[in-house]
């Protein structure tokens, strides 16, 4: 059967046969933050569409349980939310690498992008980027800080040697738990995803001092960005939509139509601050090409700052 009758069969059929199996939504993170709504928004979508979609939490390793666990599931029934961290830097970080994001997961859209900011509690006496930079100089291993990802740790450390200081290192199991970690003054600091603090921030237990990005982030236009602090620094995020790896292409495409329709429909929709962002498969391929042969040598070559 040709390429072109398989849509057509695809396309006539009552949406309701789409499937012989419901499809399932992998979330490699715990539920209640972005990549969660990302997947409840796209079941929704689904369910609406005729697709019977349910969603399932697959929590550990800095996503890396949820994504092994996709790896090796049914192509066809499958679907995960990936972040930029659970695609490259957890896998990048471990050795030997249990998956690879551009062998064994299919694209089907992009569909966020993510700022990363450094946030304090709001009792902090440091009200810029520069004021922490200062007393992180000033005292050398003094302060704490927080991470919740191996993405957000990677940043930090980076961050760190960029500006040639010091800090101690507290980890956390997740990023809604690092600001929960800034709201009770538990760490002096954090480099963190902007949609995980906008919460804090928005009732005024949590202050954020700078983004990490090259352009300020849309909801919060009073908030400057690294770079018009002086500090050259840009490091950010995403989320996309991908399948095990060998899903059949018509799928992909009905599921591409299905989800990029949707969040253009809803322009307003908002994943705890994520902003939205889509793109056909092979757009997204090209992008995590493209990042992937960027990041490799960065993280391979400072893998014992990651891991330490």
């Amino acid at each position: 059967m040709t390429y072109l009758k398989k849509l057509l069969i695809l396309l006539l059929w009552p949406l309701s046969l789409w499937a012989a199996e419901p499809i399932t939504i992998v979330v490699p993170f715990p539920a209640g933050g972005p990549t969660d709504l990302i997947g409840r928004y796209i079941s929704k979508e689904l369910i609406d569409s005729g697709i019977p979609t349910v969603v399932i939490n697959k929590v550990g390793a800095g996503g890396i349980v949820g994504m092994r666990y996709v790896a090796d599931a049914k192509r066809d029934s499958t679907l995960i939310t990936v972040t930029a961290g659970s695609a490259m830097y957890a896998p990048l970080a471990t050795a030997p690498a249990p998956y690879d994001i551009r062998k064994d997961f299919e694209p089907i859209t992009m569909i966020g992008r993510e700022s990363f900011v450094i946030a304090v509690p709001s009792s902090s006496p440091f009200y810029s980027t520069q004021q922490l930079i200062n007393e992180l100089r000033r005292n050398p291993g003094k302060l704490n800080y927080a991470w919740g990802s191996s993405i957000l740790r990677y940043s930090a450390l980076m961050f760190l040697n960029k500006i040639n200081a010091t800090a101690n290192d507290i980890p956390y199991n997740g990023s809604n738990p690092v600001a929960l970690a800034l709201m009770s003054n538990q760490v002096d600091f954090a480099f963190v995803a902007y949609s995980n603090v906008k919460p804090g921030a928005d009732d005024g237990r949590i202050r954020i001092l700078g983004i990490a990005d090259k352009v300020k982030h849309p909801a919060e236009p009073n908030i400057k960005t690294f770079q018009e602090q002086g500090i050259d620094f840009v490091h950010n995020s995403w989320t996309a939509l991908m399948a095990p790896k060998g899903m059949d292409p018509v799928l992909v495409d009905k599921l591409n139509r299905i989800v990029t329709a949707a969040i253009k429909r809803d322009t307003k929709v908002d994943f705890l601050g994520l902003q939205p962002w889509t793109s056909s498969p092979a757009e997204l391929k090209t992008i995590i090409d493209q990042e992937f042969r960027a990041w490799q040598p960065v993280i391979v070559q400072n893998l014992d700052k990651v891991k330490n």
